[in-house]
């Protein structure tokens, strides 16, 4: 459209725009615009529904080349409280990205004024003027033919009739899952009122889809209501989508309690190997307990229809002197192995036996007393029993694998198993170092001994999420390298080298390995897990929510199903949903510190300060972590509590000193202590140095980005500050912890107007409120009131340290 079109009057929205006065009269009341200001809204309209960029804006409005930035924010603003009584008003003129508006209320050019003619009311005309109500409701009927909705509802019917038929059959033949039926029907409904709606309002000619204008004339269409028909097809399908959206979050919730009764009544081909105990004299022989438990699980878990409780969940007993069908309802099996090993000289002597968690009874016990370089041999046997005794699948090709040794020499076999029992350990970080000598000490005796290869490759990975030191991801590669060499059809291997690829934001890659892994292990919750974070990193998040609540369907006795979930929820801004996740690990695994640290990160996300500092206190008293201290330093941040928040990230870098957020977390404890600013520029530059190494693994991480882009304006390096944060906007302009960060520089640079955007933008994605305003840097800037504006309140956080 040419701006010359626009002389004559026209409306937007509810406003009546008179070019000729400069005149905007609507609801809020009639102003006359400055000429620029005009301008503005002339360049705007000739581009309807269009972004127009702000160097064009100036342009129009000042051709003379004296509009300035500053200038031309002032004139939009006045456009908008003239439009819509407000100078924030979004309803007429929304910004587009950062250098651009567009005008998007209803626009429609008016024709001229008619001569005066006199009008005679509706209601002084004679009655006979007027339709009876029946005559209406035949005209609406007719009306309703002319548009063809009948037509159209009706052949939608029809179809989708057809199609839930035929899914009926097809969905079972193929396994679907029962929900997909479930869901296709809620579809098929929720679409009726939506095809209803667009049969009336539109119609097909030889010029494309157009707005059906009435021609008719049995029920003439008013221009009011013509204006509101796209409205009222976008407000039926939002409506539509709200409503499919709460109904399919309660069949995900009736899924998960679905799937924790059937921990109450689990399938006779259901198994959990506890660890083993240690009976020796002098206690030396616990980590053949554990190991031996660990490897009858792998054996047991290859058997076809048999489900096997993850180790991880299984070995939170271990200690605990729980009755064994409270263990079983807690893991969702009907049968527990348990046993004793004792080690003296030579000798080894272990105890198998097998529990019905149903009665308490015993189904099958055996003692073996042998050399202790036979341990592999008892391993095959009891694996054999189990099979026999469950009735497993046991085809001659699984039994051969069963009785195939991982190595042929019984002393390489005992320090890998002494280097699982240390991997295990979550304790201190020199527990790592033990697990990876005696692996190497496993491949001096056998070279060839491929599962201590990849016992190296996830020791690596380990100490690289630990620590974040980038070098222990070079060891990886080399490690996983080495032990596909070794043996490519390993699931150890596999595994490891998917979390590899998602430390170091190869994310396809991972995503291809774990694919791999589900078509072979279908039940394996920890492939599911693993699956779901890779869709997450790859932005896929209805398909990553639904391969983590398939994981506690298929294990809904395992822990880190439930902390994969909630962790997902956590950062997808659902922090309430997390905290019911978390809550469930703390109840599956009570003396677990990890659960206690999530369920505090996701307390302190929602804004619950003082439950958050509880559960970090419980993860602590439990076993102390770097996490649960750097978390206890924040909830002491915005409590205002700087020393303590200091002392608490203090500790933290003891246990994890190349872990960037920690020194920056202690660099803005120190930042508001004036006498201790120059210290926070140091710890600032430490953790400038260790982020940047981060990136240089995983250029994709976006809250990395942005937290550089925060530190270097810190640090008074303002052009690479601006760099990163928009290159963090860019790659993760959706996740609430960027637009934080982004807000806090912008405060720091003295633009209150843009971070209290970017505030509030972080609220409307699922940041607490409460923390964004207890934010010392953020003290002034007018975040409540934009909140309020956009419509958000005390909403969930996403992440649990600044």
């Amino acid at each position: 459209m040419d701006a010359a079109d626009l002389q004559g009057q026209f409306r937007l929205g509810e406003c009546l725009i008179e070019p000729g006065d400069s005149r905007i009269t609507g609801p809020a009341g009639s102003f006359v615009l400055e000429p620029s200001h005009f301008a503005l809204l002339g360049c705007l309209a000739s581009h309807h529904g269009e972004a127009v960029s702000r160097f064009h804006l100036r342009q129009c409005a000042w051709p003379e080349g004296g509009g300035s930035d500053q200038a031309l924010r002032a004139g939009i603003r006045a456009l908008r409280e003239a439009l819509g009584g407000s100078a924030r008003d979004r309803r007429y003129i929304v910004s587009v990205g950062r250098d651009g508006f567009a005008l998007v209320a209803h626009f429609e050019m008016l024709p001229p004024e008619p001569a005066a003619t006199s009008v005679v009311p509706l209601d002084v005309l004679p009655a006979a003027g007027r339709r009876s109500l029946g005559g209406r409701l035949y005209a609406f009927a007719g009306e309703l033919r002319r548009r063809s909705v009948l037509k159209v509802t009706s052949a939608y019917c029809i179809g989708m009739w057809l199609a839930l038929q035929v899914a009926e059959i097809m969905f079972e033949s193929l396994y679907m899952p029962d929900w997909w039926m479930t869901a296709l029907a809620i579809l098929a409904v929720l679409g009726l009122p939506i095809v209803a709606v667009l049969a009336w309002s539109y119609e097909i000619t030889p010029g494309g889809i157009v707005l059906d204008d009435a021609l008719s004339g049995r029920i003439q269409l008013p221009r009011a209501r013509r204006s509101i028909a796209p409205a009222l097809v976008t407000g039926v399908t939002l409506m539509a989508a709200v409503t499919g959206y709460a109904w399919w979050h309660a069949i995900d919730t009736q899924t998960i309690q679905a799937a924790e009764s059937v921990g109450l009544e689990p399938s006779a081909q259901s198994i959990a190997v506890l660890p083993f105990v240690d009976m020796s004299p002098d206690g030396s022989a616990g980590y053949l307990g554990d190991g031996l438990s660990e490897e009858l699980s792998s054996d047991l878990a290859k058997l076809p229809g048999l489900r096997v409780a993850a180790r991880t969940s299984a070995f939170a007993f271990k200690g605990n002197a729980v009755d064994v069908r409270t263990i079983g309802s807690r893991l969702g099996v009907r049968y527990v192995l348990e046993g004793s090993v004792r080690r003296e000289a030579e000798r080894l002597r272990v105890t198998a036996q097998l529990i019905d968690a149903s009665t308490g009874f015993h189904a099958w016990t055996e003692s073996y007393d042998r050399p202790w370089d036979d341990l592999i041999g008892i391993q095959q046997e009891i694996s054999g029993a189990i099979a026999r005794k469950l009735r497993a699948v046991l085809t001659p090709e699984l039994e051969q694998q069963l009785h195939s040794a991982p190595t042929d020499n019984p002393r390489a076999y005992d320090f890998y198993l002494a280097g699982l029992s240390a991997m295990r350990q979550s304790g201190a970080f020199s527990q790592l170092e033990v697990a990876e000598g005696q692996f190497k000490r496993a491949l001096e005796s056998d070279p060839g001994f491929a599962r201590a290869q990849a016992g190296l490759c996830r020791v690596a990975i380990l100490k690289y999420e630990r620590t974040g030191a980038t070098e222990y991801v070079h060891e990886a590669e080399a490690a996983c390298r080495a032990a596909l060499d070794a043996d490519p059809t390993l699931k150890e291997t596999e595994m490891a080298l998917g979390r590899l690829y998602l430390a170091s934001g190869r994310h396809e890659q991972a995503e291809a390995v774990y694919r791999s892994l589900l078509r072979r292990s279908p039940r394996d919750a920890e492939v599911r897990i693993g699956l779901g974070r890779a869709l997450v990193h790859s932005k896929r998040t209805e398909e990553a929510e639904q391969s983590l609540r398939a994981a506690v369907v298929v294990e809904p006795g395992y822990w880190q199903s439930y902390n994969a979930l909630g962790s997902f929820l956590f950062t997808a801004g659902r922090s309430a949903e997390a905290a019911e996740a978390y809550t469930r690990v703390t109840e599956l695994t009570p003396g677990n510190p990890t659960g206690f640290n999530n369920l505090g990160a996701a307390r302190l996300a929602a804004g619950q300060l003082a439950a958050a500092a509880q559960a970090f206190e419980q993860s602590n008293r439990i076993e102390p972590s770097r996490s649960a201290y750097g978390n206890l330093g924040t909830v002491y941040y915005y409590l205002g509590r700087l020393n303590e928040s200091e002392a608490m990230f203090s500790k933290a870098l003891e246990l994890a000193p190349e872990d960037y957020q920690l020194w920056f977390g202690r660099a803005d404890a120190r930042w508001y202590m004036p006498q201790r600013r120059d210290l926070a520029n140091e710890d600032y530059r430490r953790a400038a140095a260790h982020a940047e190494r981060m990136l240089a693994v995983n250029a994709t991480d976006a809250e990395t980005w942005a937290i550089l882009g925060y530190v270097y304006g810190r640090l008074d390096e303002k052009d690479r500050s601006l760099r990163y944060l928009q290159r963090a906007l860019e790659i993760g302009e959706e996740l609430p912890y960027v637009n934080y960060f982004a807000a806090i520089a912008a405060a720091d640079r003295g633009d209150r107007e843009e971070s209290a955007r970017l505030a509030g933008r972080a609220i409307e994605l699922g940041h607490s409120q409460v923390l964004v305003t207890a934010d010392p840097a953020l003290k002034g800037v007018p975040i409540a009131r934009l909140a309020r504006a956009a419509g958000t309140n005390d909403g969930p956080g996403d992440a649990p340290a600044r």
